[in-house]
């Protein structure tokens, strides 16, 4: 295969990524309206739950609940269904979670669920609060974060006034959930078309229907060059990629098409 040929397949690939994210932030509405949202407990990036995130998770819940703009299932009220994760590493997504404790959300009529992290950048001086709001399906909703001086994070007024701006950015945007016309592109004679993207064990998952609409031809997905970058301006690079049977490049033959699955790894 010619440097020419896997220079196209990563840019075809990565084009559809582009466009993908771009139309992903203009369908209209808040996500939030008339949900029902649970709010699980920040941790830090090292999955650790302590006092410190469990003020943050508080005071983001409180902060949710002045909105009125969903209905938050409060923590506290429910702490016997979910004792089985005290003491546990911090979870980040719902493919994380137990059966048990899915139930149990489900018990809840949950619609959302948002999970924090918190990262002490100790060489800027500053924490970065972020929150990934999922659908009871495991999609990625939206993203969002606020930063605040580290030296703030013991006093309870200035955690206090970072949750409200991450809560408000949360709740003054629009709805990031794809509308239900196809997100595809064609790049010379090849259609990608986006079926999904999902979390699984930290990882985004995006599954894409290729079909070739010219001659036969090789599709290589380059792997060091793949990447997406989210609304942070954080990049995640593509750390597996199967296109049908084959690992990373396949042949497509005209008019048949093949599913891919890119893997992004470490998605907070």
């Amino acid at each position: 295969m010619t440097a020419m040929q896997r220079l196209a397949g990563f840019v075809l690939v990565l084009g559809f990524c582009i466009i993908f994210l771009f139309k992903d932030g203009r369908s209209q509405g808040n996500l939030l309206t008339g949900k029902t949202v649970y709010v699980w407990d920040f941790a830090t990036r090292d999955g650790e739950v302590n006092s410190l995130t469990g003020n943050f998770t508080e005071e983001f819940e409180e902060a949710l609940i002045q909105t009125q703009q969903c209905i938050v299932i409060e923590r506290r009220k429910h702490q016997r269904l979910f004792e089985q994760r005290q003491n546990e590493k911090g979870i980040m997504s719902l493919d994380e979670i137990s059966n048990a404790e899915k139930e149990s959300l489900k018990s809840l009529h949950t619609n959302i669920v948002v999970f924090g992290d918190i990262y002490d950048d100790t060489e800027a001086g500053q924490l970065r609060i972020g929150i990934s709001v999922q659908s009871f399906e495991g999609e990625i909703l939206t993203k969002t974060s606020v930063l605040m001086p580290r030296g703030k994070k013991l006093d309870a007024e200035s955690r206090q006034m970072a949750m409200k701006e991450l809560v408000q950015k949360l709740v003054s945007g629009k709805d990031p959930r794809p509308s239900s016309e196809p997100i595809v592109v064609e790049v010379e004679n090849v259609r990608f078309e986006l079926k999904s993207c999902k979390l699984s064990g930290g990882n985004l998952v995006c599954t894409v229907v290729i079909t070739n609409q010219g001659e036969d031809r090789e599709l290589h997905i380059y792997l060091p060059n793949t990447r997406i970058i989210d609304s942070d301006a954080e990049e995640y690079l593509v750390k597996a990629a199967t296109i049908g049977a084959s690992a990373g490049s396949a042949k497509l033959v005209s008019g048949v098409p093949v599913k891919a699955i890119l893997t992004f790894g470490t998605v907070a």
